[in-house]
């Protein structure tokens, strides 16, 4: 294992390393474990993913909007998929709670 992946390994010692010099590393393990607890499956990372980039995607083409320019803009197409997806968000949220 040493031989094929003993360039890998040391490179990961290195960042590890360097970490701990930087005061970082107690941090990263702290937040490995607390993410670590979660019930994060592939549909939920993905979904992560997605809301992630949608909100950068948001910062940069964001622009003001009046009443009559946010009707408008909820007749789009794209506008309706992201209502929807809320929709979905908040009757998943119910049905989680109601369980609780």
């Amino acid at each position: 294992m040493l031989e094929e992946n003993g360039t890998d390994l040391v490179e990961a010692f290195d960042v590890v390393l360097e970490l701990q010099q930087e005061g970082h590393l107690e941090d990263l393990v702290g937040l490995a474990k607390t993410l670590s607890t979660l019930d994060i499956d592939d549909d939920t990372a993905a979904g992560i993913d997605t809301v992630l980039g949608a909100v950068g995607e948001a910062q940069r083409t964001a622009r003001p909007v009046g009443v009559l320019g946010l009707f408008s803009e909820l007749r789009s197409r794209d506008a309706r998929a992201g209502i929807g997806y809320l929709v979905a968000l908040l009757k998943a949220q119910g049905r989680r709670m109601r369980k609780r």
